[in-house]
């Protein structure tokens, strides 16, 4: 008889397992299905309905709620998934030492993990992370918070307009005023249906009440995360880097006639600067010039402390063993990549150029059954070529 496996899917910053019909892991969920099923293994796929930026002990709390829910202790074997600060909730919750029901400590439950996967992942924290604190920072939050709602719906014109304007503004000293935010919102907002609308609401609504996480992502912090959270020894800790192209310094020409790109390209251009700005006294991974040169032929792009895939620095990804290195975005990742169509919805306002399709995905999430089925899966360069079109 089949072991029954059960995978937990743990989103990331402005987590949501569905919002309305947005879905954050949806292409995620059928892959890894179908792969697992390719492989002989009876599994359930379990997107978990996460705090978008709580404390990640908040939501590690929630994880563990999740999996209790969905009867975890009759599954055979248990992993987790996490994507961006999801796979520190997965580490959370993994951590031997660390009670996060003191009614009801969990050991039975991470008796049956078998895997931590995680993707993006700040294990060393993240610069932007600090600046999301600041005054300019917290409307920024805000705005992304629109954007990963909206990015799927048809845009009004005067809406992209006034996100252009909100956008070149960072890269001087006005900031983004509070005003201007109500504005986008209301524009944003007023061809959606009044359920949805209240959905889009609630969800912004709950990352202004609880930003622990903001704290905690900063490289200052992981350090001290680094020092308190241990992996279990019974448990597999896996982890994927990412990173995407910089910026060019110059609009692509495409940014003079289109409002949309123009937004895109001054978002990534400042959001892949504000990640770069790393502290000397908080470094991330190191690697051996071995390892180095193999991840860096994987990417086709440096590794160093400014490589970052527009929300996560490169070297702040790596934990446990590093199976794999893909060229695309913080979103690609998990199947936001490329305009929607009507049977792709996605949540793309991270325009980088990557090149990440669904060639890159599908290998992605085959390497991750084999890890999770297998007991010596092939290298991914044997199963998805190392550069992807």
């Amino acid at each position: 008889m089949a072991q029954r496996h059960q995978i937990y899917l743990v989103p990331g910053f402005f987590g949501f397992a569905r919002l309305g019909d947005l879905n954050y892991f949806h292409y995620v969920q059928d892959a890894l299905t179908a792969e697992m099923s390719r492989l002989g293994a009876d599994v359930q796929v379990i997107p978990v309905d996460t705090l978008p930026t709580a404390s990640i002990v908040r939501r590690g709390r929630r994880l563990l709620h999740t999996m209790r829910a969905n009867e975890c202790d009759k599954a055979d074997a248990i992993h987790i998934i996490g994507h961006s600060t999801g796979g520190l909730d997965a580490r959370v919750v993994t951590s031997p030492a660390l009670v996060l029901d003191p009614a009801r400590p969990h050991h039975d439950v991470i008796e049956k993990i078998r895997t931590v996967v995680t993707l993006a992942t700040p294990h060393f924290g993240t610069p932007i992370a600090g600046f999301f604190t600041t005054a300019y920072g917290k409307n920024l939050l805000q705005l992304l918070s629109l954007l990963t709602l909206t990015a799927s719906s048809q845009v009004p014109a005067e809406a992209l307009s006034l996100g252009f304007r909100m956008v070149t503004r960072m890269q001087g000293t006005i900031g983004i005023t509070d005003s201007v935010l109500i504005e986008l919102t209301e524009m944003l907002l007023r061809d959606f249906t009044p359920d949805r609308r209240e959905m889009v609401r609630a969800f912004m609504q709950e990352i202004w009440n609880d930003q622990g996480a903001l704290l905690q992502l900063t490289p200052e912090a992981m350090d001290l995360f680094n020092a308190a959270i241990q992996n279990h020894p019974e448990v597999r800790y896996l982890s994927f880097v990412n990173a995407a192209p910089p910026p060019s310094r110059v609009p692509p020409p495409e940014a003079a006639l289109n409002p949309l790109s123009a937004v895109a390209y001054f978002l990534y251009r400042f959001m892949w600067d504000a990640v770069a700005d790393f502290h000397p006294h908080y470094p991330y991974h190191h690697l051996t010039p071995h390892d180095q040169a193999r991840w860096e032929a994987m990417l086709r792009l440096p590794l160093d402390s400014h490589t970052n895939d527009g929300v996560v620095p490169s070297r702040s990804m790596f934990w446990g063993e590093c199976v794999g290195a893909l060229r695309g975005d913080h979103l690609d990742l998990v199947g936001h990549f490329g305009r929607p169509t009507a049977r792709r919805r996605t949540t793309d306002w991270l325009r980088t150029g990557s090149g990440f399709g669904d060639a890159a995905f599908i290998g992605l999430y085959r390497q991750i059954a084999r890890h999770l089925v297998l007991a010596a899966p092939p290298p991914l360069e044997q199963i998805a070529p190392p550069t992807y079109t």
